[in-house]
């Protein structure tokens, strides 16, 4: 598993040579926070610059760096203090982008049926923050003079750019766009007007609504670079996020060589018949059951059928299998009980318990819960595939997508031809067909 993540960072530390334009600019941002009718008001100033590449951007604002690798398909924050970078998927942000942005339209709709004037999730207002549209089309109000155009919705200002700027070849304004719509979320209508003239705005003033928060961010440009060299970062220094304990085990279980995993499967094969052999049905069973899920593979071993007329007559299997199957939230309860029950009796197979316990919370609305069982699980036996698949989904429904990902991925290193591993795929392939917008081409190998 090492070497596939080798590959991607050699690829990515490959661009270092490469040549781009930076960017520098002076930022001011204006926030009011409003809460239980007070408003308070404040004003920071900053500087940044953004290397804009043919396939990366780098983005620094005091210590802070965020580097976008499309190669690599990773995103790399810094930890100044830790002197290194933490990484996660590029789908992170495009996946909780996507997600958090329906979930916003869906409640916003909900609003407006109530008869909210001012409707703090309006559907335009939502489309600017993540810059993204819905099904319908936005009312928005463009404004031109000589010096500017502005754009605004139902009298609330969005987005003001000036006429005057830098000429840049047209093959610069997509990363341009990329960097404004991910850190500061533009209308995509507006982006489209911003593409059309070739140059990057001397000034440009966002404003943003976020549930209580507005900004006002105003960028001024005040020095364009071309043919710079990419800025040279240690991005293979990986940190682990703060101490959080998904994110350790998954680097740890990422660094697992092929021959580790078969000897993990191998082990639970083993296993399985002896614990049979001991009069330990319930173990053997889980043991055979976690094969399939760590391997994908659907059918039995043979050494199941040396002992599937016992297994299947021991009464706490059968406790098991009964709760596999609830029809109802009142069975789905009953059978996190049972589960809890037989986990108490378990002991080599309490890992593959914990498993479907953590499926069955999650089912009943406990996602936080179900979290914590499928880590359980996986400290017991990092190894089980279909574990990491499914905590991945968990979280992904918890919008919390840097660890969706980082489970994902780890998935995907340990057994990469997972029957499970095409659902994470299926979602890429929709992510980077539906927005383009937010993406880099790779460069051809």
């Amino acid at each position: 598993m090492k070497q596939i993540y080798g590959i991607a960072l050699a690829a990515g530390c490959a661009l270092s040579l490469q040549a781009g334009t930076l960017l520098s600019f002076e930022i001011e941002t204006k926030t009011a926070l409003e809460n239980d009718s007070l408003q308070t008001n404040f004003v920071e100033t900053s500087s940044s610059s953004v290397y804009l590449g043919s396939s990366v951007i780098d983005i620094q604002a005091g210590d802070a760096v965020t580097v976008y690798d499309y190669p690599a398909w990773k995103i790399y924050h810094s930890v100044p203090e830790a002197h290194g970078f933490e990484q996660s998927s590029l789908y992170t942000d495009l996946g909780f982008r996507t997600a958090e942005f329906q979930n916003r339209l869906h409640l916003g709709s909900a609003l407006a049926a109530a008869g909210i004037a001012d409707n703090p999730l309006d559907r335009v207002l939502m489309e600017h923050l993540f810059s993204l549209r819905s099904d319908e089309a936005a009312d928005l109000t463009r404004e031109e003079t000589a010096a500017a155009v502005s754009f605004s919705h139902k009298d609330k200002p969005l987005f003001t750019y000036s006429t005057a700027g830098t000429a840049v070849p047209q093959a610069l304004l997509k990363p341009f766009i990329i960097f404004l719509s991910t850190q500061y979320g533009i209308h995509p209508d507006i982006t489209d007007a911003l593409a059309q003239q070739p140059l990057i705005p001397e000034r440009m003033v966002i404003h943003r609504c976020n549930t209580g928060k507005t900004d006002e961010i105003s960028l001024h440009l005040t020095r364009t670079q071309f043919d710079a060299p990419r800025p040279t970062r240690s991005l293979q220094q990986e940190i682990i996020p703060g101490s959080d304990p998904v994110f350790a085990l998954a680097e740890k279980t990422r660094e697992m060589e092929q021959s580790a995993f078969d000897a993990a499967c191998g082990s639970m094969l083993a296993r399985a018949p002896k614990r049979a052999k001991e009069g330990r049905l319930l173990d053997a069973a889980c043991l055979f059951i976690s094969l399939g899920l760590a391997t994908g593979t659907q059918q039995m071993p043979p050494a199941f059928f040396d002992w599937k007329d016992q297994i299947l007559a021991d009464p706490d299997v059968a406790a098991l299998f009964t709760a596999l199957s609830p029809r109802s939230r009142e069975e789905a309860e009953t059978a996190a009980e049972t589960l809890g029950a037989l986990t108490a009796k378990a002991a080599d197979g309490r890992f593959t318990l914990l498993i479907f316990k953590a499926n069955t919370l999650e089912s009943l609305g406990q996602p936080a819960e179900a979290a914590a069982c499928f880590l359980e699980a996986l400290e017991q036996e990092p190894a089980v595939t279909g574990a990491w698949k499914d905590l991945g989904d968990v979280y992904y429904q918890m919008y919390r997508p840097r660890k969706a990902w980082a489970c994902w991925n780890t998935a995907r290193a340990l057994n990469p031809n997972h029957p499970f591993i095409e659902d994470i795929q299926a979602l890429e392939d929709k992510l980077r067909h539906e927005h383009p917008e937010f993406l880099l081409p790779v460069p051809s190998k």
